[in-house]
């Protein structure tokens, strides 16, 4: 099956959690095709930055073993703030900026209320440096997608 999808130049995005990423993450190093860890690879805010799992997904994203998406407030819902998310947000940026894309999750299913998209992507440039915005918006997502 990874050939299949090596050779139709397609990728596999998955919707996991960063504790079960140490699991999974040496397998993920050889797979021939692009993988796309979804919602930041679910971090446990309470955990923070210095959780293994955490850490074991900056490796993939430093390596470019991975892509991620960045997508901050599911990780966040049950959570004081969305800011709660910044630290881990800044951590990808410094892994390898080159290998994440924006996400907003529309329709935002399951998820009552639906968050509002247009702040999302504010909160995103806010939290972005300048320079980087082009590249995760347009850029990386032109590269992934093709």
């Amino acid at each position: 099956m990874k050939k299949v999808l090596a050779d139709a130049g397609m990728h596999a995005e998955l919707w996991t959690d960063c504790k079960a990423l140490p699991g999974i993450a040496a397998e993920l190093r050889h797979f021939p095709f692009p993988i796309v860890i979804d919602h930041m690879g679910g971090f446990d805010y309470e955990a923070g930055t210095g959780d293994e799992g955490f850490h074991v997904l900056l490796s993939l994203l430093e390596a470019g073993h991975v892509w991620v998406k960045l997508c901050a407030y599911r990780n966040t819902l049950h959570a004081p703030s969305i800011d709660l998310a910044k630290p881990f947000h800044d951590q990808m940026l410094a892994a390898n900026a080159a290998q994440l894309v924006w996400g907003s999750d529309w329709p935002h299913l399951n998820v009552k209320p639906a968050p509002d998209t247009a702040r999302l992507l504010h909160t995103f440039k806010e939290w972005t440096p300048e320079a980087l915005v082009p590249a995760i918006l347009v850029d990386n997502p032109e590269r992934l997608y093709n």
